[in-house]
């Protein structure tokens, strides 16, 4: 038998044909990345990232959570530093999953932040966010004929600058001339309404409406839309209420802000069939002290009220006008730190609660708790009046403006920021007490949390 020799250049073909069909390289390319975020506890952040691969892919071999860099960069959008970084971090990737031609990573939900705090404006102000996702490998996957192919790690990843969050998907945005904006969230079918005060931080600045503050600055008006709080309420629409400056400058310049409120609640009424018996009121900080003016404004508005951290006295409410108050049909359940570095609790909910509930017998109710900050509920027997204090840590005094000294500290919050399901305590200022009712953890005597407490009222 004679030996046959091909040729080297036919057995160049042969051998690159085979491997041609064994493992296919992917050409340089550009793959789509999209942006989900999340408004917790904190205000919004980017807690996903989903990258789009070819639709002949259908399923990947090689990935973990050093596959990928993501970078993002923060710039603040107002104020003197307008234009400057916020933050430039290296997303810290927490675990991924893999589903056809997708890949989902999972980022840490303790940074990532869509807003940032202008110092000098006093406001949250969305930022100009720039995100960035660079291969550190090549990535082996498998294609719908069951071939191997690599995606290279030079593919380029475009971002289209949208954010999707699915909280928010359903919230119309109101502008007036008269600097009293507002979200609403049509809840079909309810005749109950929710009544949200924003706080001066998410309020508007220079004429400006500032419209996404409200939303993702914190949670204050997405916690009562979310399905759990509406299914305790059975449905309700939700009203979330912004000044174009903030309560405080708007009243102490005497413009007419509680008569533009109640007209532009009176429409709401109307044209949303809403029972007048049936309208919860809420707000934290301005927005409680909000709260609080319309309480003693309109006595008979509001079946009950949440009210966190009310500033006060900052705004000059007076123990009469809080006396005022016993003669409101509303319900009243006030949450602040027992220590409060931006407004005093002692000058304020505590002040508040103790003139509603004098001369009444009062329940203590002590509740401890493994991760967050324990507390004390006071209430009075027939269940109108009601204050939680929580405990506060790593207490220190501070100088304020007029001189004097006060104490501020710590609250403690149960976070899973890693997602590993294992919970951990993260500390943050004491002023942000809106949190646990926010949360619906808050309880009295009875165990009743304070959300649920607060529908009874509107059944």
């Amino acid at each position: 038998m004679k030996n046959i020799k091909l040729p080297i250049f036919y057995i160049s073909v042969i051998v690159l044909s085979a491997f041609i069909s064994y493992f296919i390289f992917s050409k340089p390319k550009s793959s789509k990345i999209e942006l989900y975020s999340y408004i917790g506890d904190f205000g919004e952040v980017i807690d996903k990232v989903i990258i789009t691969y070819d639709k002949n892919i259908k399923d990947f071999k090689n990935i973990d959570t050093n596959t990928y860099t993501i970078n993002a960069k923060s710039y603040i959008q107002a104020g003197n530093k307008k234009g400057s970084l916020d933050y430039d971090l290296n997303r810290k990737i927490e675990y991924i999953e893999t589903t056809n031609n997708q890949v989902i990573l999972y980022l840490n939900s303790g940074e990532g932040k869509t807003f940032s705090w202008t110092e000098d404006l006093r406001r949250n102000v969305k930022s100009k966010l720039e995100y960035t996702v660079v291969q550190n490998t090549d990535i082996d996957v498998i294609n719908t004929s069951d071939e191997k192919v690599v995606i290279k790690n030079n593919t380029k990843y475009v971002w289209d600058n949208k954010i999707i969050n699915d909280d928010i998907t359903n919230i119309e945005y109101i502008s007036d001339r008269d600097g009293i904006n507002y979200h609403f969230y049509n809840s079909t079918n309810s005749d109950k309404l929710i009544v949200w005060f924003v706080g001066s931080g998410e309020s508007g600045f220079d004429n400006m409406n500032n419209k996404e503050a409200p939303v993702i600055a914190n949670d204050g008006f997405v916690s009562f839309i979310r399905e759990d709080i509406q299914n305790i309420f059975n449905g309700a629409n939700v009203v979330s209420f912004q000044p174009i400056e903030s309560w405080s400058d708007l009243s102490s310049s005497k413009k007419k802000v509680y008569e533009t409120v109640y007209k532009k609640l009176n429409k709401i009424i109307e044209k949303y069939g809403i029972n007048k018996d049936k309208i919860v009121v809420a707000g934290c900080s301005s927005g409680g002290y909000m709260a609080t003016e319309m309480i003693i404004k309109y006595p008979d508005l509001f079946a009950s009220a949440i009210i966190a951290c009310p500033a006060l006295s900052v705004n000059n409410v007076t123990d009469e006008d809080l006396e005022s108050m016993k003669k409101s049909k509303t319900a009243i359940w006030l949450v602040q730190g027992e220590t409060d570095g931006a407004v005093a609790t002692e000058d304020n909910a505590l002040r508040m609660f103790n003139i509603l509930s004098s001369n009444r017998d009062i329940i203590t109710t002590r509740i401890l708790e493994d991760y967050s900050s324990s507390y004390t509920t006071y209430e009075t027997l027939d269940d109108k009046y009601k204050l939680s204090l929580y405990d506060t840590v790593d207490r220190q005094s501070i100088k304020n403006f007029d001189g004097t000294t006060s104490e501020t500290g710590l609250l403690k919050y149960e976070v899973d920021f890693n997602r590993d399901g294992e919970s951990e305590v993260y500390k943050f200022l004491d002023h942000f007490s809106w949190i646990y009712p926010l949360n619906n953890t808050t309880k009295d005597s009875k165990g009743v949390c304070v959300i649920d407490w607060s529908s009874k009222f509107v059944k």
